[in-house]
């Protein structure tokens, strides 16, 4: 979901003025002494530093100095007065998500497949099972909760509400969605200690990586309902995707799951509506809201769009006979 950073700089004037009586000698006694201090000061330096004890401290100084620049960078520069920054991965800058992300990737995409290379595949029906359903279940409670904040998702239209900041008691939710998405990690990780490395798609893999950092993004720099719309339907989405791959795990009820397709195309309809939803500032030119975020959204709406939309083709009305073995085993594996 979305957050905005706010910074305010405050300048308290300090300065005193001399008096008019002021002798000159008073003050160009002031001037040669004010004219002197840098040069002690350097001298007193120099003087320091010619000692073991003095080059040590001056060594140490520079690092502290350091140390305080980096943390800036680092940290302090990312937060704001906010409560954002007292939940998981939300406090300082996106090395967190960084860093998770890419250990996923290194693992679905490199050390998975050596630990596998000369291993038989697991067998994880049960365990697919409940995370499937459990990930139901999550994604259901923080549907159910958004949809208190967001008045059902209304508020997330227009450029009244949509574009104010949301109340801070919204927070606990709004992480909870953020670090829901570290749990779709496991989807990939489930299908890499299968050996099913047909189904580790590009779609797959770039969906799962490029959404927490989507996510971040919008709630540190974005904190408004109107940059929660795609997070809000997506949680509807995946309720209904994790019930159907849950299900799917019996073989008994794969004949009654012939509305697979259907998945792939409400998917499809929500990146349709991701995309009209974020050129509101287009064709409402009343609504004012940061151009970098207006052409984010675009950007990833278009870009999902045209993914799921290649998939589509490729499952469902593209005949087999015309696609690769890989292309076939893909269309049989999981859309997202």
């Amino acid at each position: 979901m979305a957050s905005s950073a706010a910074s305010a700089a405050t300048s308290d004037p300090s300065f005193t003025s001399y008096s008019s009586q002021t002798s000159q000698a008073a003050c160009c006694s002031a001037s040669a002494a004010a004219s002197s201090v840098p040069v002690a000061a350097a001298a007193a330096a120099a003087a320091a530093a010619s000692t073991p004890g003095g080059y040590i401290n001056s060594i140490w100084s520079d690092q502290s100095n350091f140390m305080r620049s980096f943390r800036f960078y680092y940290y302090d520069w990312w937060n704001d007065e906010t409560p954002i920054k007292e939940y998981p991965f939300l406090d300082g800058g996106p090395w967190k998500i960084i860093t998770m992300v890419a250990a996923y990737l290194y693992f679905v995409k490199v050390l998975g497949p050596e630990l596998m290379k000369d291993r038989k595949p697991f067998d994880l029906k049960w365990l697919i099972r409940i995370y499937n359903f459990s990930m139901v279940a999550f994604n259901a409670y923080l549907f159910v909760q958004a949809c208190k904040f967001l008045n059902f998702g209304l508020w997330c239209w227009g450029c009244t509400i949509g574009t104010q900041r949301m109340a801070d008691e919204t927070l606990p939710i709004v992480s909870l969605v953020l670090i829901s998405r570290f749990f779709d990690f496991l989807d990939t990780v489930f299908f890499v200690l299968r050996k099913k490395y047909s189904h580790v798609s590009f779609l797959h893999v770039f969906h799962h990586a490029a959404v927490p950092i989507g996510f971040w993004i919008g709630i540190k720099f974005a904190f408004v309902p109107v940059c929660c719309f795609l997070p809000f339907i997506n949680l509807f989405v995946h309720v209904i995707m994790y019930s159907y791959y849950g299900l799917a795990t019996w073989k008994s009820l794969q004949p009654y799951l012939w509305w697979k397709k259907y998945l792939t195309r409400l998917q499809i309809i929500q990146f349709i509506l991701a995309l009209v939803h974020s050129l509101q500032p287009i064709y409402m030119p009343t609504c004012k809201f940061p151009g970098i975020f207006v052409w984010g959204q675009t950007l990833a709406a278009l870009i999902f769009l045209w993914l799921f939309c290649s998939f589509y083709v490729k499952a469902y009305t593209v005949k087999p006979s015309e696609l690769t073995k890989e292309q076939q085993v893909i269309g049989k594996g999981k859309c997202e």
